[in-house]
This record gives C-alpha cells, sequence and structure tokens, in this order.
C-alpha cells in the first residue's frame, strides 16, 4: 500500500477512535446529569409523588433523548460514495496482456469503503436534513414558542407550592434533545460505518469464496474429463491387449523354444530393470545394432483405433553371410497384455506392427540369446505428433 494511503487509513482510524471517546463522555454526561436529576426531585418530592416525579422526569427524559437521537442519526448518516478508494481507480490500473481483470465484486484487499447500506435511506436523509436546517432558520421564532409551551407544561406536571420548574423543564427540553442528537450522531459516525463496512466486508468474503468454489468445480470437471479419458484409453489399451493376447502367440513349441523360453527367463533375470516406468530401456545396451542384427520401427497414426498409433517393429540381418533365420524375442513395455513376442523369421527378417498410444523403449534377443538389441521410439525421426513423451 503507497504511503498516502497509509496516512490516509491511520488518519480514518485517529478520527474514528476521537469519536468513540466522545460518544462515550457524552454518555457518562447524561447519566450522571440524569442521577442528579432523580435524586433533586426525590428530596424536592416527598410520599406518594415521589415515585411520580421521577417516573415522569424519566419518560419526559427519554422521548426527548431518543428525538434528538432521530435527528443524530439522520445528520449523521454518511454520504455514499460509488467509488472504490484504493491505490489507484480500476480505469487508471493498465491491464498487461494475458491477465486476467479482477471479476465483478472481487475487490481489492486494500480498499476503503465510504458509503451507506442503503442509498434510499441517504438519500431520505439529505432530504430531510435539508428541510429541517430549513424550517429551524424559517420557523426560528415558532421553534422559540413550542420551546416555551413544552417548558410550561414540564412545570404543570411536577408544580409544586413553592416552587417554580420552567426554567427546569426548558433545560430538560435542550440537554435530552441535544444529547440524544450528539449520542446518535457519534454512534452513527462510528459504530454504523463500521457495521456498514463489516456488511460489505461479509459480502466480499462471501463472492471470494463463491470465486473460489467455482475454480474448484472447474478443475473438478477437469479432473472427471481427465478420469474419464483416462478410462476410455484404459478400455482401447485392454482391448489392444486382448487382441495382442489373441494374435500374438508364442510359436509351436519345441524343445529349442522351450530351451528359448529358459533363455529369456534367465536373462530378463540377469538384466535389471533400470527405469520403472520404461521396462526394456538402457537394460539391453542401448545399440539398435548390434552383430549383423538391426531394430528398427515405423510409427503411423492409427486409422482404426482413437488416441492410439501402428508401430512396424523389424528385425533384420544386415550381413547376408550371417542370415537371421533364429526365433527372435521381441521385449515390449509392461502395459501390453503380453510384453514378451516370439517372431518367426522369414527372408532375413522378423516383422510385427502393434498398436501403442505412446512411445517406449522396446528390445530383441537374437540368435539363442547372444545379440541384445535396444530401441528408443522417443528418439525416431518423424513420429506423429502426440506420440512422444
Amino acid at each position: 500500500m503507497p504511503p498516502d494511503d497509509n496516512n490516509n487509513g491511520e488518519k480514518d482510524k485517529n478520527q474514528s477512535r476521537d469519536l468513540e471517546i466522545v460518544l462515550k463522555r457524552t454518555l457518562a454526561a447524561v447519566g450522571l446529569i440524569t442521577v442528579l436529576a432523580l435524586v433533586f426531585l426525590g428530596c424536592l418530592f416527598s410520599g406518594a409523588r415521589i415515585p411520580f416525579a421521577l417516573g415522569t422526569y424519566l419518560l419526559i427524559a427519554v422521548a426527548l433523548f431518543v428525538s434528538g437521537g432521530m435527528l443524530g442519526f439522520l445528520f449523521g448518516i454518511p454520504k455514499i460514495d460509488k467509488t472504490i478508494s484504493s491505490t489507484s481507480s480500476a480505469a487508471a490500473v493498465p491491464i498487461s496482456p494475458g491477465t486476467t481483470p479482477a471479476p465483478v465484486g472481487m475487490l481489492p484487499s486494500n480498499s476503503r469503503f465510504n458509503f451507506s447500506d442503503n442509498a434510499n435511506l441517504e438519500e431520505i436523509s439529505d432530504w430531510l436534513t435539508k428541510i429541517i436546517v430549513g424550517l429551524t432558520l424559517v420557523q426560528f421564532n415558532n421553534i422559540k414558542k413550542m420551546l416555551d409551551e413544552g417548558a410550561k407544561g414540564i412545570n404543570r406536571t411536577l408544580e409544586l407550592t413553592y416552587y417554580d420548574f420552567y426554567v427546569f423543564g426548558y433545560a430538560m427540553i435542550i440537554f435530552y434533545l441535544v444529547m440524544g442528537f450528539l449520542v446518535s450522531y457519534f454512534w452513527t459516525r462510528t459504530n454504523y460505518v463500521y457495521i456498514l463496512e463489516k456488511g460489505k466486508g461479509d459480502i466480499v468474503a462471501l463472492q471470494k469464496e463463491n470465486i473460489v468454489l467455482k475454480k474448484d468445480n472447474r478443475e473438478l470437471e477437469i479432473d472427471k474429463a481427465e478420469l474419464k479419458e483416462a478410462v476410455q484409453q484404459e478400455s482401447s489399451l485392454r482391448a489392444v491387449n486382448e487382441s495382442n493376447n489373441a494374435e500374438f502367440k508364442p510359436i509351436e513349441r519345441i524343445n529349442a523354444n522351450e530351451e528359448l523360453e529358459k533363455i529369456v527367463l534367465e536373462l530378463l533375470r540377469i538384466h535389471e530393470i533400470k527405469v520403472g516406468d520404461d521396462p526394456q530401456k538402457g537394460r539391453w545396451g542401448g545399440l539398435s545394432e548390434s552383430n549383423s542384427r538391426k531394430l528398427e520401427a515405423v510409427v503411423t497414426k492409427s486409422a482404426t483405433i482413437k488416441n492410439f498409433y501402428d508401430v512396424k517393429f523389424t528385425i533384420r540381418s544386415t550381413d547376408s553371410a550371417k542370415p537371421l533365420n533364429t526365433t527372435v524375442v521381441l521385449l515390449l513395455h509392461d502395459s501390453f497384455g503380453k510384453d514378451i513376442v516370439y517372431l518367426k523369421p522369414e527372408n532375413n527378417r522378423a516383422e510385427i506392427t502393434l498398436p501403442a498410444y505412446e512411445a517406449f523403449t522396446a528390445a530383441a534377443i537374437c540368435d539363442n540369446g547372444t545379440t541384445f538389441l535396444e530401441l528408443d521410439l522417443n528418439n525416431l525421426p518423424g513420429n506423429p505428433p502426440g506420440f512422444n513423451y
């Protein structure tokens, strides 16, 4: 908050504190004078007239105090300021590109309010105060006559043989009217303003809470959409895996294949997983070509499964003098329903096309467990958008 705003805020606090002190002292003065007046009347009157005199005095005092209080409230209602006082007005604050303006109702934490809670009440107050001031100036003589009649009425009510209460009544009218006016005016300028500001603050807090709830709801909707997409993807993946299980069965079991399976299981035990979410990565030497054998792959967008890709794997011989004629073991990501696939080479190469939803590392074991190949599909040139992770 800028220094000027700090100074204004401190000044407002000091003024409010001063008004509260005056309010307390005024109430104390009213209470003291009332007690002294009751004691005075109690000493003058005797017998059954004491309760009558004291009750009459209190009744008249309360009526005058309330009447003055109503005037004080009308004069004390703060004028509404429809603008928000803060470090700078909303129109003067430049909004940087890409930033979102504060929602309607969201107020800066350092804003100060100068308002009444009801614009109609403020307008009525302004209207009545002008009428009262005008009538007081124009009808001043008539007001004096009304005060005189009021003092005489009090004198007649409290009449005693040896005492005249005219001056007492006149003073009583002026005192309680003025004190009621001052007490109500000071209360309106301090506590009433605080009540209005607190009410507005509560509204702002509710608006902020509402915005937070809306934001949480939007995030929840996003989470639901992501969950729905994940479920759909999982369903598609399950269908693909089931298709893989049905389509890519091991070659016919013979003694050599059973021996090869034992070799593969032993190799998987020896070559430990190094990357948890990509089991074949860095596990087989990291080379896609070794010992005249090469592991290749081509990725294309799937034409049949949404958000999936077709990966065509090829394991071939790069030396005609060393033909590829033994079973090839293709090792896939563990998200596949069958992550070990046995392929029978034909014409010095073994090929297979598998659906996948993102890149992973594949490996191949050739020559009865003596040649290891490894290929990270994420590094292939020309992959379709969205395939790489």
